[in-house]
C-alpha cells in the first residue's frame, strides 16, 4: 500500500481530482516514471512516480489556497518608444541652400 503524496489531477479533464495527497492506493503497474495506481473505490489512474511514496511518514498536505489547475497569466505586453522621424533632405535642395 502507497499513499500519495500531492494530488493527482487529470490533465484530460481540467478540474478533475482523482485522489487527494494522503489517500492510500495500490500500485498496478509502473513503466519508466509512470504507475497506475487504483484507489480504494476500485478507480485506476496515471500519477507519476515523484507524488508515490511508501514511506507514509513522506506525505505532504497540499494547501487548499492552491488553485487546481490555473491559467496561466498572459505573457507582458511589449512597449515600444514611439520614434519621431526627421525628413529628410533631398540633395537638391541642400545644394540650393549653399547657393
Amino acid at each position: 500500500m502507497a499513499l500519495l503524496t500531492s494530488d493527482a489531477l487529470s490533465h484530460f479533464r481540467r478540474g478533475h481530482i482523482y485522489a487527494r495527497a494522503g489517500a492510500p492506493v495500490t500500485i498496478i503497474s509502473e513503466r519508466g516514471t509512470v504507475l497506475i495506481v487504483e484507489d480504494e473505490k476500485k478507480v485506476r489512474f496515471p500519477v507519476l512516480r515523484s507524488i508515490v511514496s511508501e514511506n507514509p511518514a513522506i506525505v505532504l498536505e497540499t494547501p487548499e489556497s492552491i488553485s487546481i489547475n490555473p491559467v496561466p497569466d498572459p505573457p507582458p505586453t511589449k512597449t515600444v518608444a514611439s520614434v519621431t522621424r526627421r525628413k529628410s533632405k533631398s540633395v537638391s535642395s541642400v545644394q540650393q541652400n549653399l547657393f
